[in-house]
């Protein structure tokens, strides 16, 4: 049904959000991870409310002329309260079964904005799986770093937040 409305629900606008409503302490975390990959990336000058403009997070509804945060914003530097009031249902789990495959050995239930939910479910990842040597023209690379980045990254950003199912990690 969602996909067929030609609506994205994470450019729901939450009028009632304000600047107080949001983790923006993550802004200069999110700048220096731009940096890490793109030193001269035209986001790295902008004031806070220019990135979070450029960056499709504070935007106007061009039906309603209303202009606020969004979803996205809320999912992504929202404060754990406001995130558990905007999606009751959002979280992400991350099992290990290895003894008995009908229970689980560890297992972390993300419930944070996704950017401090990243490094958490990266860690669990690397808490547990092995990081075997391998060689790439001729320096040493992480595979174990390279999945967990792209299973972990698909992982928290293209699952529907509207849907009351929750994403595991398995």
């Amino acid at each position: 049904y969602i996909r067929k409305r030609n609506v994205f629900t994470e450019r729901k606008l939450f009028p009632y959000i304000k600047r107080e409503h949001l983790r923006l302490d993550l802004l200069p975390v999110i700048r220096n991870l731009i940096y890490s990959k793109f030193a001269m990336h035209p986001w790295l000058k902008l004031s806070d409310d220019e990135l979070l403009s450029v960056a499709g997070l504070y935007e106007e509804d061009f039906v309603t002329g209303k202009r606020a945060f969004n979803a996205a914003a809320v999912l992504l530097l929202g404060r754990d309260d406001v995130i558990f009031s905007c999606f009751p249902a959002y979280k992400t789990d991350a099992i290990l079964r290895k003894v008995n495959l009908d229970r689980y050995d560890d297992r972390v239930t993300v419930t944070c904005n996704l950017i401090e939910a990243y490094d958490q479910l990266v860690a669990f990842g690397a808490k547990h799986l092995l990081d075997k040597f391998h060689l790439e023209n001729g320096l040493r690379v992480s595979l174990r770093d390279k999945i967990l980045r792209e299973v972990i990254g698909n992982t928290l950003i293209h699952r529907e937040y509207s849907s009351a199912y929750p994403a595991s990690l398995v």
